[in-house]
């Protein structure tokens, strides 16, 4: 009962996705009544703690902190940091801001209009300046259908990517052992009113056995055209877990992990 509940819970928050916050309403729906919430709800179960990969760490000083090492990290060396700060392009682009940011840290080099031209099935049209539609004019505007929200996991489908997802935040030590075997991930948050936001998180440190995590949230630098992502900035563990952000607490819903090519 307790996992039929999970489910269940996990698919009434996935309704609907932004990068805004939004009031939502959902109404009810009929067994073929034409209506498919599947396809905006991750199509497998969540992965538990226990199936995410540990570290086996020693604890060294430096400069009067404490840091734990790895024995070995290869994505941090290989993915990690190559993760580049990289700020939304509309304001409810956070969803594919986040899918290019870890997917370029693994070689896949795309835009955000792309990501989204894909999505919306638009492949073929041309936009006034002669590209993929969804990416507008030589002036950074974009077609208003194309200012949609959507899901990172349904980007890693379209162009070939493995991911799961887990409930709620990965607790420290999982944090540690996704961004060294696997690399960047992602992390939900949903609003009190509805919506929600996407942030990548890049890297770690530990200092004084505190755990610290490096993050991009996708905002640009005020006044910037194009925009300019503010650089990666650095938060507390315990803020990441309890959804703080922009001081303001959310719910952290679930995070996306194991994201790699096929």
């Amino acid at each position: 009962m307790k996992g039929i509940i999970q489910i269940v819970l996990i698919i009434s928050i996935m309704v609907f996705f932004g990068c805004t916050s939004v009031k939502i309403s959902v109404a009810p729906t009929e067994k073929n009544s034409g209506e498919n919430l599947s396809s905006d709800t991750p199509p497998k179960s969540p992965i538990v703690s226990a199936s995410l990969p540990k570290l086996q760490v020693s604890m060294t000083s430096q400069g009067g902190n404490r840091e734990a090492i790895p024995p070995s990290c290869p994505a941090r060396a290989l993915v990690t940091q190559k993760a580049k700060a990289t700020s939304q392009l509309t304001d409810v682009w956070c969803w594919a801001t986040s899918a290019q940011m870890v997917m370029n840290a693994h070689g896949t080099k795309v835009e955000q209009c792309s990501i989204v031209n894909l999505l919306e099935n638009r492949v073929g049209q041309l936009s006034p300046s002669g590209g993929p539609f969804c990416c507008g004019d030589n002036n950074g505007i974009f077609p208003g259908v194309c200012h949609k929200n959507g899901w990172p996991h349904k980007v890693f489908d379209r162009y070939g990517y493995d991911w799961r997802y887990t409930n709620g935040p990965l607790s420290e030590e999982d944090v540690k052992g996704q961004l060294c075997e696997t690399g960047p991930f992602i992390y939900v948050l949903l609003y009190e009113g509805g919506g929600g936001h996407s942030i990548v998180v890049k890297d770690y440190k530990v200092v004084d056995e505190e755990l610290f995590l490096f993050v991009h949230d996708h905002r640009s630098i005020e006044n910037t055209n194009p925009r300019e992502p503010i650089p990666i900035y650095e938060i507390p563990y315990e803020d990441y877990a309890e959804g703080i952000w922009k001081e303001v607490k959310h719910t952290h819903s679930f995070d996306y992990v194991q994201i790699k090519p096929r």
